[in-house]
């Protein structure tokens, strides 16, 4: 069962990763967490911001990696605990960048597949889900800082704020393919709200002065030159 090995493959990586540092006098260890514990965005919620007490809908078992994601987190916690371990949560979001899957579940990564293949970009829903992306040099920079300067027992939303629709972000790819149109499978439901999933990230930029130096246009474009170097 996908879910269940999900599940477990987090949890049980992130114990083997915690028995490791404890034998081998690690004095901190970075948690690659995910927005993904927080759940279903609401929306009257426009940034998710670390202090959101939401969670994911256990009657779904597609829930299983943004709960394998808070177990994950509270073993950290439970071994700071037993050990004085210490370790910051980096609650990741969405990104861009080399080493992106192009052919994974990734709208994104599949929107430039599709481009650099000389096809039309293929969107599988209406367009409408709201979404924000980092480049993958901004993310080494948040990452190392949150090592580094992280507090103990923390947690830190990674990401971007800067929100698109699906749509728009195909849209923005498709620029960079002037022979490949944008395709929507279903039109948006009227009187539906959009879903999001766009962190609040004031609380890193505050404490330790980061910021994203990559937009999306700059984050797709640098994508797209890696793929065509590594294909040539």
């Amino acid at each position: 069962d996908r879910a269940l090995s999900v599940f477990n493959e987090i949890a049980t990586g992130t114990q083997n990763i915690l028995e490791f540092a404890n034998g081998n006098n690690v004095a901190k260890v970075l948690n690659i967490s995910s927005g993904a514990v927080y759940g279903k965005q609401p929306d009257d919620i426009k940034y998710i911001t670390e202090e959101y007490y939401g969670a994911p809908d256990t009657s779904n078992p597609l829930s299983a990696y943004g709960e394998g994601k808070r177990v994950a987190e509270l073993l950290c916690s439970i071994n700071y605990g037993n050990t004085g371990l210490e370790y910051v949560n980096a609650r990741c979001f969405a990104f861009v960048g080399n080493y992106l899957p192009l052919d994974s579940h990734l709208a994104i990564g599949n929107f430039i597949c599709n481009g650099l293949k000389g096809e039309d970009l293929k969107i599988k829903g209406d367009g409408s889900p709201l979404r924000s992306y980092m480049h993958s040099d901004d993310l080494v920079i948040w990452l190392l800082t949150l090592l580094l300067s992280g507090e103990n027992r923390g947690s830190y939303n990674v990401g971007s704020e800067e929100s698109y629709s699906i749509k728009e972000v195909a849209n923005c790819v498709s620029q960079f393919f002037p022979g490949s149109n944008v395709i929507v499978e279903y039109e948006p439901e009227i009187g539906i709200s959009a879903s999001r999933y766009i962190p609040s990230i004031e609380k890193s930029k505050k404490q330790f002065g980061l910021d994203i130096e990559f937009n999306l246009t700059e984050s797709i474009r640098k994508t797209i030159d890696y793929h065509k170097k590594q294909n040539n």
